[in-house]
């Protein structure tokens, strides 16, 4: 048997995992692999109602802030996350599986199709200072008169008869790179958000794919 040094094998190809697995599939694929099949068809179809989340940035300036940037977002941030059940598997192990996995990454950030929009001419007439060169889109102001965005988002999921987990919906409320408006409270860390980490394996992986694909692949045009 070949033997190698640990620096040698870190650098091996033979045994590297690729996230390029995802890079060429779509959100509408990767949520038809969700293994319950009647669920997995109605997150299609939620998806199909809701297109605008494969146009919508993940960031206006921040990160993945280009066209499509939400749907680069959330392939990159599955593909991170299988990478972390395969290699962690024992530690993840009847835990959270992979469709968890992929449903957290997809709602986490589901509620900017409602908190962004396009950039158009007459924005940038009015406000030529205001905005990047490369920007194309702004936050909406107002978008949630009567409910919050991630209310927003359970009542459409409910209207299409998805219930997701706890496990799942906790995920999404608390481990939004960890600045989640759930997480804090005046006096500080929320009494369920500072439990959260250390109950909810799925918030932990969620919270460290968002923040690699955010901080590391996404490109900011901030200054």
């Amino acid at each position: 048997m070949e033997k190698l040094t640990l620096d040698q094998a870190l650098h091996d190809e033979r045994f590297r995992i690729s996230r390029a697995r995802f890079g060429k599939e779509t959100t509408r694929e990767i949520l038809a692999q969700i293994s319950d099949v009647e669920l997995a068809t109605k997150y299609v179809e939620f998806h199909d109602q809701h297109t605008y989340f494969d146009q919508v940035c993940a960031g206006a300036r921040h990160h993945h802030w280009w066209l499509g940037g939400m749907s680069d977002h959330f392939r990159e941030m599955v593909g991170i996350g299988f990478d972390l059940f395969d290699l962690y598997y024992g530690d993840l192990q009847g835990r959270i599986t992979k469709d968890d996995i992929i449903i957290a990454c997809y709602l986490h950030d589901f509620a900017k199709i409602w908190t962004y929009e396009m950039i158009d001419d007459e924005d940038r007439e009015k406000n030529p200072k205001k905005y990047l060169e490369q920007q194309l889109f702004k936050p909406v102001h107002g978008a949630f008169d009567v409910v919050d965005e991630e209310s927003k988002t359970l009542l459409e999921l409910g209207r299409c008869g998805i219930v997701p987990s706890e496990t799942q919906w906790s995920a999404v409320l608390f481990a939004e790179g960890g600045y989640a408006d759930r997480n804090f409270t005046i006096a500080g860390l929320s009494r369920t958000g500072e439990r959260v980490m250390a109950q909810n394996a799925l918030a932990v992986i969620i919270h460290m794919v968002d923040m690699y694909s955010a901080m590391i692949l996404g490109r900011s045009i901030a200054s």
